[in-house]
């Protein structure tokens, strides 16, 4: 059974995405850096944003940044007052962030005294849809909350490289030939796969992101995955259609009623 909300705006996208508290891990592609800062401006408390891959540096400039190997952050995190939001980085060159050692992370949330730390643990070289690799995502121990991320722009392209980052293994999740257009059905299989979303998820929460509907035609075919999602697999907590870069985000949610 799937229940649609009647009011989205109802809760706040910090809510909705189970980024109250913990750590909270951004996969896939099409939006991670946007839905990072999203929830990064929204969020009442300590925040802080790492990654565990190469990733351009997020954020407002304002943002305060720190940039070392893990023993230089945490001599740095202890009684570091409050403030906005703060990005921890190895050093890798400007405007790129080095991923950090992923089994260091659960020292510098505890340091650093964060109600939440944003993580983003793969690269999608600017695609919009991708399956992980084997040893993706780059997760560290004690995730609490992965979203999962898929730009709405793929619907009705053909599958391909210049859209899907690791079509290869995309093609063997979804079961998409080359050309072939991306369908609901094609990105329901790889939401509902434990060889797509759900890989290494282990005890944390899953929530997809359906990020960039921004047409009629984008939220009929973002609402029909969903549901053909949350048919497949009860593992799923909840799916938002989004525009994460916008001021109202939420374009509308659907949740199932299982358990995992």
């Amino acid at each position: 059974m799937i229940r649609e909300r009647s009011a989205p705006g109802a809760e706040d996208l910090v809510t909705l995405c189970c980024a109250q508290r913990g750590v909270v891990a951004l996969a896939g592609a099409g939006g991670k850096k946007t839905s990072m800062i999203a929830l990064a401006t929204r969020h009442p408390g300590r925040v802080g944003l790492a990654t565990t891959v190469h990733m351009p540096s997020p954020g407002d400039p304002t943002w305060r940044l720190l940039a070392g190997d893990e023993d230089f952050l945490l001599d740095r995190l202890r009684g570091l007052p409050p403030g906005p939001p703060l990005t921890l980085s190895r050093l890798y060159k400007p405007g790129i962030l080095g991923g950090l050692d992923p089994q260091r992370i659960p020292e510098l949330m505890r340091t650093g005294g964060f109600d939440v730390l944003l993580i983003k643990v793969d690269g999608a070289r600017h695609r919009f849809i991708k399956a992980p690799a084997e040893r993706e995502p780059v997760l560290p121990p004690a995730v609490d909350t992965l979203l999962y991320v898929v730009s709405a722009h793929a619907f009705g392209l053909p599958f391909g490289p210049e859209v899907a980052h690791r079509a290869e293994r995309l093609g063997a999740v979804t079961g998409l030939e080359p050309g072939e257009t991306i369908t609901p059905e094609a990105v329901a299989r790889l939401l509902a796969s434990p060889a797509g979303a759900r890989q290494h998820l282990g005890s944390a929460r899953l929530v997809v992101i359906l990020n960039r509907v921004d047409t009629a035609e984008r939220e009929r075919l973002a609402r029909e995955t969903a549901r053909l999602a949350l048919e497949r697999t009860p593992a799923i907590r909840r799916i938002l259609l989004a525009c994460m870069g916008e001021a109202d985000p939420v374009v509308d949610v659907l949740e199932g009623t299982g358990e995992r």
